[in-house]
C-alpha cells in the first residue's frame, strides 16, 4: 500500500497540523492510522472551546424560547455538564508525562 504524503511527513509537522485542529477534529485524527493514533494524546497546545467541544455554538433562538427562568438554570448546567464531561475524557486519554502549555 502506498503511502500518502500528509503520513509521509515528519512527526513534528503532524504535531503542528494537528494542534490547528479543534479538539474535536484533532482526536478523530486518531482513526486515519496507527502512526496518527498518538497525535493528539501528545498535543501540548489545547484549546477548548464549547463550540470545539460540543459541535454547535450556544443556540440563543432556544434558549430564549425557555419560558421558566428554571428551565434556562437547567439547560445550561446541562450544557456545561457536557462540556467538562468532554474535556475530562479527553484529557484522561492522555498518557501521563505529557507537559501541556499553560
Amino acid at each position: 500500500m502506498e503511502e500518502n504524503r500528509i503520513t509521509a511527513l515528519p512527526d513534528d509537522i503532524l504535531h503542528s497540523i494537528v494542534s490547528l485542529l479543534p479538539i474535536r477534529d484533532a482526536t478523530r485524527t486518531a482513526v486515519l492510522s496507527s502512526r496518527w493514533r498518538y497525535l493528539a494524546k501528545s498535543l501540548s497546545n489545547l484549546n477548548f472551546e464549547s463550540d470545539n467541544i460540543l459541535g454547535d455554538r450556544f443556540p440563543v433562538e432556544l434558549f430564549n424560547e425557555l419560558d421558566d427562568e428554571d428551565e434556562k438554570i437547567a439547560y445550561c448546567l446541562a450544557r456545561n455538564l457536557k462540556f467538562v464531561q468532554s474535556v475530562d475524557q479527553f484529557l484522561e486519554f492522555r498518557p501521563c508525562g505529557i507537559k501541556m502549555r499553560t
